[in-house]
C-alpha cells in the first residue's frame, strides 16, 4: 500500500503517529504496530521513510482500525520505504480533493461539543478519526503557556457551525526535541 504522508504528528517524547492518504483511495490510512508506538527514527532526518508530502510504500497491510480509528493498519516498518515526494502543487491538490467543507461532513454526525471550543466522537462511534476540511474562516495559531507541562500550540477553527479550540500536535511546528514549540 502507497500513502502520501500528510499528518506527522509529535507524542511523548521518542514517539509519533504517522497517517496518509491512500495513493488510489484517497482515504486516511494510519501505520500501526502491534502492541507499540512508532519511533522517531522512522522520520526521514532520522533516516526512515516518513515525511510531509512523501509517497510512503507501506509494503504489506492488514486492517486492524475499529471505530471511530478505522483508517489503522498493521505494517512492518522494515519494510515501509519512501518512494518519491510529491512536488508542493501536487500534494496540496491532494490535500484538497481529499478536504471536506466542514467538519461534521469530515467525522460525521456523532461528532459532539464537549465543552467550550472541545468536540469529540464517543469511543466505538463514528466512521474515520481523521480528515481534512478547509475552514470557512482563516484559523488563528497561537503558543498557549502552560504552567507545569510546558508550552503549548493551540489552534483556533471555525467551519461555520462549530468552534473548536484545539491542541496542534503537527510535528513541524516543535523543535528538534518535539516538545519545545519551534516559535
Amino acid at each position: 500500500m502507497h500513502i502520501v504522508v500528510n499528518h506527522l504528528t509529535r507524542m511523548q517524547p521518542g514517539y509519533i503517529c504517522v497517517a496518509g492518504l491512500d495513493e488510489v483511495s484517497g482515504k486516511h490510512i494510519r501505520p500501526a504496530l502491534a502492541g507499540a508506538r512508532l519511533r522517531t527514527s522512522l522520520l526521514r532526518d532520522r533516516g526512515g521513510p516518513f515525511d510531509i508530502a512523501a509517497l510512503v510504500d507501506l509494503g504489506s497491510v492488514r486492517h486492524i482500525g475499529q471505530a471511530p480509528e478505522i483508517e489503522d493498519y498493521l505494517f512492518e516498518p522494515r519494510h515501509a520505504r519512501r518512494v518519491a515526494d510529491l512536488a508542493a502543487a501536487e500534494y496540496w491538490n491532494r490535500l484538497v480533493t481529499a478536504s471536506a467543507p466542514s467538519l461534521r461532513d469530515v467525522f460525521g454526525e456523532e461528532l459532539k461539543m464537549r465543552g467550550a471550543g472541545r468536540g469529540g466522537v464517543d469511543e466505538g462511534k463514528g466512521t474515520v478519526s481523521l480528515g481534512c476540511f478547509i475552514p470557512s474562516q482563516p484559523p488563528s495559531l497561537r503558543v498557549q503557556a502552560r504552567l507545569g507541562s510546558g508550552d503549548q500550540i493551540r489552534m483556533r477553527l471555525n467551519d461555520g457551525q462549530i468552534d473548536v479550540d484545539v491542541p496542534v500536535t503537527d510535528i513541524r511546528l516543535y523543535g528538534a526535541d518535539h516538545v519545545t514549540p519551534a516559535e
